[in-house]
């Protein structure tokens, strides 16, 4: 069973990842040569016009790496995206990750256009659904 560390969302990064602009997903920390990984989830505030994002980042067992294509943290020797190459995925796999958030949960995601991109945020208050 994979057990991760996880780090307070507040912990500095040292200016090496920051989540702002950037949609809901996972994203392998390059810096830190992958062996960190965050998830990034930006939330509007109710009655108000501003995105706040949020950091939660994740580190790997000893020995492993987090593999941005695949999402999860595995050995190097079985890593099948070089480090260096996890930006180029960032945007494709987030997108994925929003689409299946607005499609399987509604009442806690919604989608909203900042500065004309998209982005998926947590909703504030939940939405009840009545069946």
């Amino acid at each position: 069973m994979l057990e991760m560390k996880v780090i307070d969302e507040i912990a500095p990064t040292n200016g090496s990842f920051s989540c702002f602009e950037r949609t809901f997903g996972y994203y392998a920390e390059v810096k830190k040569d992958c062996k960190q990984f965050h998830l990034c989830y930006p939330e509007k505030e109710e009655n108000e016009e501003k995105l706040i994002y949020h950091r939660i980042t994740f580190t790997c067992d000893a020995g492993q790496v987090f593999d941005q294509r695949e999402l999860v943290c595995v050995k190097p020797s079985n890593e099948t995206t070089p480090c260096e190459e996890s930006p180029k995925y960032y945007q494709e796999l987030s997108d994925q990750v929003a689409d299946v958030l607005l499609k399987s949960a509604p009442q806690y995601f919604q989608e909203v256009k900042e500065n004309g991109k998209r982005k998926v945020k947590r909703r504030r208050k939940i939405k009840k659904t009545v069946n």
